[in-house]
């Protein structure tokens, strides 16, 4: 059967920034901390290394998660999978909205993990249900764009309001993503519908096609590709964690306000996704590879690790920090946009596509299992220029091992469609 695009460009958009929007609410709950560092570790009254400890959390959580709320999104009504994302999140955000108690935040983070991996693989479907073969890319890129827009305004509220209330100004920003749960949660039950979705399995060529069974996976779960896919991600998110510590080099090294700090994160977690990812996308559609744009991606921040060794760490440097941030900024905002297209790229089949998404990200993700504790143990053992540069230079080893990875996969990739008929796809 020829592949036949049933989805308007309306509803296309309907539910770009239906996903793009929840999934501002979803991640908040399990890695607001990537944005707002600062503000949380002063709000809470944490340790560079408790804060490491967030990370290690959501690691090791979400091993467990990422395929189990994968073969949830599968088995579930994307509706009500949905709807179910958003009643955790308000309740969850009017918890945090009145706590200023580390442990409190801590089981917050630990106890949204399967709610983020069944969500995680949901956005997955929708842009994949309203996409075609040659827009997935570009489509991938738009949902980002939207969930870095939605972020980035809830971003430069709470960053005034931090600077005009300093710490106290994290419960009306609770306040902001418990409004917009409720909001999304409503727009969903008014729009999203699974029967107007474009119907991948027609592409694919056996009997069996679009039908999720249980014993098939494992064959799934076997595939090479995949696991070098996740190897890939697993190096390239470190990215996350250099910008992370960045940002908050920007106070502890050169005495930045808090609020500036905030919006900083902000930025580099969100704002700059609005453009790239987009810009990504569209590359990937184009280049018809996300590995091409992983490795031009990796050679961007690499330059921004690069300056961060070669000028001294003080006040008379401020624009290296500043570089270095952009260079982290870039690498993560094109970075969005390949961590779901690798999947389409394998030929997993379309009924396991949420299964495979679960697996490639628990691979990906074990690097969040021990990144951020180990780099916050070295700033706290050695002080923030030698632990800093500790951690720089950590990430940059498992950035070249990235880089050569991708080689591997492209040629994996090639070997798989030729076999399966796809090569001149």
């Amino acid at each position: 059967m020829k592949f036949e695009n049933r989805v308007s460009s309306k509803y296309k958009w309907m539910m770009l920034f239906l996903a793009g929007a929840g999934y501002t609410c979803a991640n908040g709950c399990t890695w607001l901390y990537y944005g707002y560092y600062a503000l949380i570790q002063a709000r809470f009254g944490a340790t560079n290394t408790q804060m490491g400890y967030l990370g290690t959390i959501t690691g090791l959580a979400m091993i467990i998660c990422w395929p189990l709320g994968g073969i949830i999104a599968d088995k579930i009504k994307m509706r009500v999978a949905y709807v179910g994302c958003m009643i955790f999140s308000i309740a969850n955000f009017a918890i945090l909205a009145f706590s200023s108690v580390y442990t409190v935040y801590m089981l917050s983070v630990l106890i949204s993990c399967l709610m983020t991996g069944v969500y995680y693989t949901l956005f997955g479907k929708i842009v994949k249900g309203v996409s075609t073969p040659t827009t997935e890319g570009k489509n991938s890129g738009f949902f980002w764009a939207i969930f870095a827009a939605a972020n980035s305004v809830i971003g430069a509220i709470g960053s005034y309001l931090v600077g005009k209330m300093d710490t106290a100004g994290w419960s009306p920003l609770m306040f902001m993503f418990l409004a917009l749960s409720v909001i999304m949660g409503i727009v969903c039950l008014l729009t999203l519908d699974d029967s107007k979705f474009n119907d991948w399995s027609v592409l694919e060529k056996s009997d069996d096609a679009g039908k999720f069974q249980f014993s098939q996976v494992g064959k799934v779960l076997l595939m090479p590709e995949l696991w070098v896919a996740g190897l890939i991600y697993f190096t390239m998110l470190m990215i996350t964690c250099a910008g992370t510590m960045a940002v908050n080099m920007m106070g502890t090294i050169y005495m930045v306000p808090l609020g500036i700090i905030t919006f900083l994160g902000v930025f580099r977690t969100y704002l700059g996704r609005v453009i790239l990812s987009p810009t990504s996308g569209a590359m990937i559609d184009k280049m018809g590879s996300s590995m091409s744009v992983i490795r031009i991606l990796l050679v961007i921040t690499m330059v921004g690790f690069v300056l961060f060794f070669v000028f001294p760490m003080n006040s008379d440097y401020f624009w290296v920090a500043i570089l270095l941030v952009a260079a982290c900024t870039i690498g993560y905002g094109m970075q969005a946009t390949c961590w779901i297209t690798p999947i389409s790229e394998i030929k997993v089949p379309i009924a396991y596509h949420g299964t495979a998404i679960g697996v490639y990200n628990a691979i990906g993700c074990i690097s969040d299992a021990f990144i951020y504790v180990i780099t916050g143990a070295w700033i706290d053992k050695y002080g923030d220029i030698t632990g800093n540069r500790i951690g720089f230079a950590f990430i940059g080893v498992m950035l070249v091992i990235c880089f050569i990875l991708t080689m591997i996969e492209s040629r994996m990739i090639a070997k798989r469609r030729a076999a399966l008929g796809w090569a001149k796809e």
